[in-house]
């Protein structure tokens, strides 16, 4: 639904950059190259792994982790990001570090795909997900091990996204919300 309605924004004439947080797959790879795009695979869910925290307690990343992490040129501007499940494993601060960090790379109009678990249980891990076609997602690698949901209240993902406006939001059946969003904060920022 949510994917669906990211392609139905992107036009066939024009050429797109991408950034997809998460893990590279070779189905997701060959579907983007349908389209005219440069894409950047980040693989941030394998950070997330590696770090294997509990984020309640987590603070805020310095602006230099996410340097490090995600070093893009400063004159990046991407037109579509894919941030998939991750902000579920984050603490609040961690998740508007993370988002005001990418913001940097933002211009008007930049679609943010995103993906919020609200079920009770989550994966105990950030899932891999594979693109099957325009309309479906299938989980790659998601575990039987499982952890608390993710806090983030309605009110939580409104203020976390303040820089964007919700174009489209679908609630799926096994607990997981879709939002496609359009950045509109303040352009671009050194």
């Amino acid at each position: 639904m949510g994917l669906n309605a990211l392609l139905q924004e992107l036009r066939e004439d024009s050429t797109y950059l991408i950034l997809d947080l998460g893990k590279a797959m070779a189905a997701n790879v060959e579907f983007w190259s349908r389209f005219s795009c440069r894409l950047y695979v980040e693989g941030f869910s394998s950070t997330l792994r590696a770090q294997s925290t509990d984020p309640a307690g987590s603070e805020a990343w310095a602006p230099a982790f996410l340097e490090d992490q995600l070093p893009f040129p400063i004159e990046t501007r991407f037109d579509v990001v894919l941030c998939w499940d991750i902000l579920s494993y984050l603490s609040y601060e961690q998740a508007s570090a993370l988002l005001a960090y990418i913001a940097r790379f933002c211009k008007p109009g930049t679609l943010l795909f995103a993906l919020f678990w609200v079920a009770a249980r989550i994966p105990e891990n950030p899932v891999t997900f594979k693109i099957v076609d325009h309309e479906h997602l299938e989980y790659a690698d998601m575990s039987p091990a499982t952890r608390p949901g993710p806090a983030f209240q309605a009110r939580d993902i409104g203020k976390l996204m303040e820089d964007f406006r919700t174009s489209n939001s679908f609630l799926l059946r096994h607990g997981v919300q879709e939002y496609l969003l359009t950045y509109c904060g303040r352009g671009p920022m050194a």
